[in-house]
């Protein structure tokens, strides 16, 4: 297939944590990050955007087995905003564990995006859209639109959880594509649930939730068939003016956020240079429209 300037891929947390020998690994999450690589590449040389997901959480975040007594790894509890799977401690800020894995560092060369979710130590973040109360943006969904994103493609770890909730999240607004043979799944067992002699898994779950939403899943990006691309749910402009609004809260909301002033001030220093970016483009782009 071709691959314009108007797709994007998302590579979702291809961190040390999530490959074998992690705190979290995914089987066989090794195994595809080359591919991921040369991927990215043809996305790189086409012009298309690339993002890249980080699993980023504050120690003794809330989605932690150990910051809960008496409960283990992948136990489950209700939270404020629902069900909550238990983790092992993961991808911890500043810990080796939350780094990209060396084999995708190509990659993040030409990422033009990195989104760190699960910052938040009281609501986890499975997608790169939204947290998992579904009402927190990272923004993300008003970046691709002011870059003229129609069709996104979502690759990574784990197949069945962040991945998943990715590609459902961009299902509203984008033609959204699972490349499964680019993705692992945990593929967790569901209580008591069983089809045709066979247990049913997370992925069983993901899966129909992606035949509801119209979520597609290819094996190879070449395998993908062309559809006529959604028609945009607003204006550039309008899009800039989200992401500036969301900078704006970012910088408001820094003190309630970091959990030092160092780490407030980083927050309010980088909102900034965020919003005057997204200023300068929407000028810009509304100057390319007054000129036709």
């Amino acid at each position: 297939m071709n691959i314009l300037p108007t797709d994007a891929l998302i590579i979702v947390d291809p961190q040390q944590d999530f490959v074998p020998g992690g705190k979290l690994a995914v089987a066989g999450g090794d195994e595809i990050m080359p591919g991921i690589v040369d991927l990215a590449k043809r996305f790189h040389e086409a012009g298309a955007v690339i993002v890249m997901t980080q699993d980023w959480h504050p120690a003794g975040h809330s989605s932690f087995a150990s910051s809960h007594p008496g409960k283990q790894p992948f136990d489950t509890i209700t939270m404020p905003y629902g069900e909550q799977v238990l983790w092992p401690d993961h991808c911890v800020q500043e810990d080796e564990g939350g780094d990209f894995v060396d084999a995708v560092l190509k990659a993040e060369d030409w990422a033009s995006i990195v989104i760190r979710k699960g910052m938040n130590p009281e609501i986890d973040s499975y997608s790169a859209f939204y947290e998992n109360d579904k009402k927190t943006s990272t923004g993300l969904s008003g970046y691709l639109l002011s870059r003229k994103v129609k069709r996104v493609f979502v690759v990574g770890l784990a197949y069945d959880y962040c991945v998943g909730y990715t590609a459902l999240d961009a299902a509203p607004i984008f033609e959204s594509v699972v490349i499964k043979s680019l993705s692992r799944a945990i593929a967790m067992p569901l209580p008591l649930a069983w089809s045709d002699g066979h247990p049913l898994t997370t992925v069983d779950t993901i899966e129909d939730a992606f035949e509801k939403e119209g979520v597609k899943v290819i094996d190879m990006i070449d395998d993908y068939i062309e559809q006529k691309p959604k028609p945009l749910p607003m204006s550039a402009s309008e899009a800039f003016d989200m992401c500036i609004a969301l900078c704006e809260r970012m910088e408001a909301g820094a003190d309630d956020l970091a959990q030092s002033d160092e780490e407030a001030s980083g927050i309010k220093g980088a909102a900034f240079n965020l919003r005057v970016g997204f200023l300068a483009m929407k000028k810009a782009e509304e100057d390319a429209q007054n000129s036709h």
